[in-house]
């Protein structure tokens, strides 16, 4: 299955570098080095492929934010230029396993931080610097014909999603003119710990046995009945902090 009982981060993590390393010398010409700082023997119950999405897309995009920060405006690094490292910080607790990326790549202005949540993706043939995996990644579709072209500015949300839906998070702490620290949490899987749906979803008839049921949901979180569930919904309790605006 999908499923690891003895799930390693930090042996995910390392391969997700190695591609990370790969896409920045192919793109940029340059790549820092990647330093993890974890055990290896720390493991827990989860999906390898959600933390290498995460961590490959964390790693691409600081990485590759610490060029750009470098460049001349020619596009070209100055001459001896030494590019600081990017580190990578994984401690498992006994609740969840925290991972942390910081680099020295420029940060982000907080009036654009709310954008790199938005879906807004788009086509391109090019592996550009808001896109994770190329034609390496993609399968080949059916006849050996090229693989699916990428899209480009998904990475950031969907690696978001990924860490939230069994009930981790993923945040950003940018300092503009000096780097970012990116924070993921993710839960040690449990019996407390199981599909993040949102409230919507959880209490739509297909989720639930009888309208009694929903009703007693509804009671239990303050909102009287379900009949007034959308209301609840729609205070923007389903977002996280960062995803307000």
């Amino acid at each position: 299955g999908i499923i690891f009982g003895k799930c390693s981060p930090v042996d995910v993590i390392r391969d997700a570098a190695a591609r990370a390393t790969e896409l920045v010398n192919k793109k940029c010409g340059a790549c820092p080095e990647i330093e993890i700082i974890g055990d290896r023997q720390d493991t827990f119950t989860y999906l390898p492929s959600h933390i290498y999405f995460i961590a490959a897309e964390l790693l691409k995009n600081a990485c590759g934010a610490t060029v750009r920060f470098r460049r001349l405006p020619s596009g070209e690094l100055p001459a001896g230029t030494v590019l600081p490292p990017v580190r990578v910080i994984v401690a498992r607790g006994e609740e969840d396993v925290a991972i942390k990326v910081e680099d020295q790549g420029g940060g982000i202005a907080r009036s654009r931080l709310a954008d790199v949540w938005r879906y807004k993706g788009y086509w391109s043939d090019d592996v550009g610097d808001d896109c994770l995996f190329d034609t390496v990644d993609a399968p080949p579709v059916a006849g050996g014909s090229a693989a699916p072209l990428a899209m480009h500015g998904l990475g950031l949300p969907l690696s978001r999603l990924y860490a939230k839906y069994f009930g981790g998070t993923l945040h950003l702490t940018p300092m503009e003119g000096y780097g970012t620290d990116c924070y993921v949490r993710l839960n040690r899987l449990g019996d407390h710990n199981c599909e993040n749906l949102p409230s919507i979803v959880r209490m739509s008839p297909g989720e639930s046995d009888s309208r009694e049921e929903r009703d007693a949901a509804a009671a239990a979180a303050g909102v009287g009945s379900a009949a007034g569930w959308s209301n609840h919904v729609s205070t923007g309790s389903l977002f996280d902090a960062q995803a307000r605006r």
